[in-house]
């Protein structure tokens, strides 16, 4: 076999991958906001670039427990907005190894769940996805319609995963990655996938109208390695925190696409046999600090961001938008909501049931189930019978599950949750109206998963941006001989 053969192989290749990368088109004259929104560097609204205000995600994933929401809250807890409000997470949430009382408070403090599957399984089906929303609305008391993200575990993905997600009424998908050359802002799938195109993805002739991908932003290091979830983990943290603030520059200096941090909470425990966690804790909150001293920066959830893409206005303007107000309900009686209702300092005290399942114990405001949440029966049957389940008619933060009672009075916290998600008529997501900005999330609760899962993610991309480049060198290299 020949050299001239092999290159002429090679550059074939190549510009087989480089031919996908341009398959991605969309008419923006037919893709109109705010129903529909093309891959764009360019932020929506035709605001000028210095008042579009810089939005930074910070997202969990996995299983939410005491000692992963003792890392959760040592990097957000007590940090604020530019309009005074905190700043805002989300969690994108599996069922395995989840206290649902702790997912109460979560939503409560206007935080995000998406879902992330019962279960963590590689290319998740319906009962996976379907099965983690119908758990957390049993034992946690979320309105089903609020959990509108995804996010698939191991970022692993197909057409026809994003098909499902489009059939199940989901918002949005937060799985693909996104580089320097693709960053835009979220997008609508009606023309497809716009990133990862190295994977054919781009040239398949999906059209899912509506949904949109949230890109997960890389983190881009020396010799542009690009990591993702937990980008700190392996590396010295003084370099990696570096990389975060030179990757959060490129955002915040260009076009304004929101800038993410992507983090298992699991990752950042004490565990024998592994590094202290500490010094990587302090530089992530060093960081988030660092990016919240500048201005017209929010942290905010992927919900939000969302909202302020469909109802774009001036930061000026921002504190008086719609998504973007925190609000705290008084209602003087102490309710099991996640909320202080009374004043006196503690949350829900007393009012919390404590549940012994075969493989966990849990909390809930909610009756406990005989059997732990699976996909073949995501709500078990109650081993007691003295809570009430949440109201269609009715948000989590009003609702008494001991009284059986709404404690909504007027039409600003009026709410129906119009979601038919385990319902015969069909299975849809979305359709809430009124109520907070809260939606919901998923999460794993081994670390020996979590350690796979971010292993796994990091290997893939850093494989992307090398093949990206052994590509463009191929093709330097073959023109050079061929012609």
């Amino acid at each position: 076999m020949s050299l001239k053969f092999v290159l002429y192989s090679l550059f074939i290749l190549s510009t087989t991958l480089l031919r996908s990368q341009a398959a991605y088109t969309c008419d923006s004259t037919t893709c109109v906001h705010p129903q529909c929104f093309c891959a764009s560097t360019t932020p929506p609204g035709n605001i000028p670039i210095d008042q579009v205000p810089q939005f930074f995600v910070i997202s969990f994933d996995d299983a939410m427990q005491q000692q992963t929401m003792q890392i959760v809250n040592t990097l957000i807890k007590g940090k604020k907005n530019p309009n005074g409000c905190p700043i805002t997470a989300t969690y994108f949430l599996q069922t395995d190894y989840t206290d649902f009382g702790l997912v109460t408070d979560w939503y409560a403090a206007e935080h995000e769940i998406a879902d992330h599957t019962m279960t963590h399984p590689n290319l998740p089906g319906e009962a996976e996805i379907t099965g983690n929303i119908l758990a957390l609305h049993s034992l946690s008391g979320i309105p089903k319609s609020k959990i509108t993200g995804f996010r698939f575990p191991f970022r692993n993905y197909t057409t026809a995963s994003l098909q499902l997600l489009s059939k199940l009424g989901f918002v949005y998908d937060s799985t693909v990655s996104a580089g320097t050359a693709d960053m835009f802002w979220p997008y609508t799938l009606d023309n497809g996938v716009a990133n990862e195109c190295w994977s054919g993805i781009c040239d398949a002739g999906l059209k899912l109208p509506g949904i949109f991908e949230f890109p997960m932003y890389n983190i881009i290091g020396d010799n542009n390695v690009a990591y993702l979830m937990d980008p700190l983990l392996g590396i010295p943290v003084d370099q990696g925190k570096q990389w975060l603030i030179n990757s959060f520059n490129q955002h915040y200096k260009g076009g304004k696409a929101p800038f993410g941090l992507y983090l298992h909470p699991a990752q950042l425990l004490n565990q024998p046999g592994r590094p202290d966690p500490g010094p990587q804790i302090t530089a992530y909150n060093s960081f988030i600090q660092y990016v919240l001293s500048q201005p017209n920066v929010y942290a905010v959830t992927y919900s939000q961001v969302l909202a302020w893409m469909k109802n774009p206005v001036p930061v000026s303007q921002l504190a008086n938008h719609p998504a973007f107000k925190c609000t705290v309900p008084k209602l003087g009686t102490e309710i099991c909501n996640g909320l202080d209702d009374n004043g006196d300092g503690n949350i829900d005290e007393r009012l919390k049931q404590q549940c012994s399942l075969p493989t966990t114990t849990i909390t809930t405001c909610y009756n406990c189930p005989v059997d732990t949440p699976t996909p073949a029966n995501p709500v078990p049957k109650s081993a007691n019978q003295n809570r009430f389940e949440v109201s269609t008619t009715c948000d989590t933060i009003y609702w008494d599950p001991v009284a059986g009672k709404c404690l909504c009075q007027d039409q600003s916290c009026a709410f129906t949750d119009l979601s038919n998600v385990g319902n015969n008529s069909g299975n849809s997501t979305g359709g809430g109206s009124g109520g907070t900005n809260n939606s919901t999330s998923g999460g794993d609760g081994s670390s020996q998963a979590n350690s796979s899962a971010s292993d796994a993610e990091r290997m893939g991309i850093i494989s992307r941006i090398t093949i990206g480049g052994i590509i463009g060198t191929i093709t330097f290299l073959v023109l050079g001989v061929l012609v």
